[in-house]
C-alpha cells in the first residue's frame, strides 16, 4: 500500500450543508462533527432577538432553563432552542428557549454546569462566502461561528455575542464544544492569520481551544501537548465541574485523526477505490476521488487544576479501532474508525460512533458504503453508537453496539449519557435521522423520544 499524495485533502472541513456528511446524514460540516439533518435551508428563523450590533451581538427574550430540564436539543423544523426532560412514562416536556436571530442557523449547543452560559455553533447560509470579500466578514463567509449566550445584566434577556474576534476573524468553528466549569469550556476550531485563506475542504488539522469567561471572556489554545500540524482535533466532551475553576485528574474525551502514522491497513483506508489497497479504479464519479484517508481513534486525557491536559499519549487510544470488512468502507463523508466521543458523569464508561458500512452490505466491497437508499445519489454508510465500560487505565472494555435505528440506512451518532426520570440506569441519547433516541443501557430499551430535533447535550443537575 502507498501513501496518496494528500491525505486529507477535502475531508477536515467539509463545509457543504446539504449532501456530505461525518457519521451518516446529510449536510454534515466536517469529519467527526454532528450531522445536520436533511432540510436546513426550509427553517424559518424565530423573531425573538433584537440585533445590537448585527451578526456580532444580540439580545433575545430570556427563558431560563427549568432546574428539572435533563439536556438540551435543537428543534429541526423552527430553528429554537429547546431544555427538555423525559418522566418514567418517556413523556417529553421541552421548554423553548430562544430561537435564534433570523437569518442564522442553529446546530449544536452546550450548557455551563450552573446553566448560566451557553456556547451556541451556528451559521448564515446567506452569508457571501467568497473570503476575504468585506461583504461576508461579520457572518464569517458562512462558516460555522461560536457563540456566547449569558443572561443579561437586568435579566430580560439571552445576551448573543458572537465570539469569533476572539479566536480571529479568519476562523471556522468544527462544531463541538464542552463545559469544565462554570467558567471555562473547550471546542475545536481552525483560525488562519487575516491574509491567510481559509480552504474548507483541504485545511488538515482542527485545534483545541479554552474559553475562559474570568474577568472578561478570553480564548486560547487549550493544551500544546495534545496538538499537532499532522492531527484534527474532533469531538471533545468533559466530565464538567460545577464550580468555576478545574478539579485536578477531570476526565475529557478527545477524538483525533493524524495523518503521519506509518501507512498499514490498521491505520489507513482507500476511500473511493475498487480495490482495499488503492489499485483499482473509483467507485463513483460524483464524489471526491480515490484517496487514502487515515483513521479516527478516541483518546481519555485527565486535565489539572487550570484545565490543561496533564500527560497525552498518541500511541494509546481507548481502543484499536476495527479495521477488516465493512469498518474499511466509507461512504461520501471520506472517515472511518471510532469518533464522537462521550464520557458518561462519573468517568467509567464512554459512547462513540463507529463508521462502517450498511450491515447488509457485503464486507468485500469496498464501494458498498456509497448505496442509498434511493439507488442514486452517494450515501454515506452507517455509522453506529458503541459504549464501553473503562478499565483502571481508561481504555476500554468489549466495546457494544446499540440496537440500530428502526432504518438501515440512517445513521447513529451524537451520543450523549442520559440522566433522569426515565430511567434509573445508564442510558444514552443519540440522533438517529431526524430525531433523537433514548436507549437503556441495562435492558436494551431502544425508542424514539423527540421526532423532531438533534442534540441531548447533558444538563446537570441545578
Amino acid at each position: 500500500m502507498s501513501r496518496a499524495p494528500t491525505l486529507l485533502a477535502a475531508t477536515t472541513f467539509a463545509f457543504a450543508f446539504v449532501g456530505t456528511s461525518c457519521g451518516g446524514q446529510p449536510a454534515s460540516p466536517d469529519p467527526d462533527a454532528s450531522s445536520v439533518p436533511a432540510d436546513v435551508a426550509a427553517i424559518t428563523p424565530g423573531p425573538g432577538c433584537d440585533a445590537v450590533d448585527p451578526d456580532n451581538h444580540y439580545r433575545c427574550a430570556f427563558t431560563a432553563i427549568p432546574s428539572s430540564a435533563q439536556f438540551l436539543f435543537t428543534r429541526l423544523s423552527i430553528n429554537e432552542l429547546h431544555a427538555a426532560s423525559l418522566d418514567a412514562s418517556f413523556a417529553l416536556a421541552d421548554t423553548t428557549l430562544f430561537a435564534p436571530p433570523t437569518g442564522w442557523h442553529l446546530l449544536f449547543s452546550a450548557a455551563s454546569p450552573d446553566h448560566e452560559h451557553l456556547l451556541l455553533t451556528m451559521y448564515k447560509p446567506g452569508c457571501p462566502p467568497s473570503w476575504p470579500d468585506p461583504a461576508g466578514e461579520t457572518c464569517s463567509w458562512g462558516r460555522f461561528t461560536l457563540w456566547l449566550a449569558e443572561r443579561s445584566p437586568d435579566g430580560l434577556a439571552w445576551d448573543l455575542t458572537n465570539l469569533r474576534s476572539l479566536l480571529g476573524e479568519n476562523s471556522a468553528i468544527v462544531g463541538w464544544s464542552t463545559w469544565l466549569t462554570n467558567r471555562h469550556a473547550i471546542f475545536n476550531a481552525k483560525a488562519r492569520p487575516a491574509t491567510q485563506p481559509l480552504t474548507m475542504p483541504g485545511e488538515r488539522s482542527g485545534d483545541a481551544y479554552e474559553l475562559s469567561l474570568s474577568p472578561t471572556p478570553t480564548v486560547e489554545h487549550w493544551s500544546a501537548n495534545v496538538e499537532d500540524p499532522h492531527c484534527f482535533i474532533g469531538r471533545l466532551h468533559a466530565v464538567a465541574h460545577d464550580g468555576d475553576s478545574c478539579v485536578d485528574g477531570q476526565l475529557v474525551t478527545m477524538t483525533r485523526r493524524c495523518d503521519d502514522e506509518p501507512v498499514g491497513p490498521s491505520a489507513y483506508s482507500w476511500y473511493n477505490n475498487t480495490a482495499v489497497d488503492g489499485s483499482g479504479a473509483a467507485c463513483r464519479g460524483d464524489v471526491q476521488p480515490p484517496e487514502l484517508v487515515p483513521v479516527f481513534r478516541n483518546y481519555v486525557v485527565e486535565v489539572d487544576a487550570s484545565c490543561k491536559v496533564k500527560a497525552f499519549d498518541r500511541a494509546h487510544p481507548v481502543r484499536s479501532p476495527d479495521y477488516t470488512g465493512l469498518f474499511r468502507q466509507m461512504g461520501t463523508g471520506m472517515e472511518w474508525g471510532d469518533g464522537q466521543a462521550t464520557i458518561s458523569a462519573d468517568g467509567t464508561t464512554m459512547a462513540f460512533w463507529t463508521m462502517r458500512g450498511y450491515e447488509f452490505s457485503s464486507p468485500t466491497d469496498p464501494c458498498a458504503a456509497f448505496a442509498s437508499q434511493d439507488g442514486t445519489t452517494a450515501g454515506n454508510g452507517a455509522a453506529r453508537v458503541r459504549t464501553c465500560t473503562l478499565d483502571g487505565t481508561r481504555r476500554c472494555t468489549t466495546a457494544t453496539f446499540l440496537p440500530p435505528p428502526a432504518s438501515p440506512w440512517q445513521s447513529q451518532q451524537q451520543a450523549y449519557f442520559y440522566r433522569g426520570a426515565a430511567t434509573s440506569h445508564l442510558a444514552v441519547l443519540t440522533t438517529e435521522g431526524t430525531g433523537t433516541a433514548f436507549t437503556d443501557l441495562v435492558t436494551g430499551a431502544h425508542r424514539t423520544v423527540i421526532e423532531d430535533g438533534f442534540g441531548g447535550y447533558p444538563l446537570e443537575p441545578h
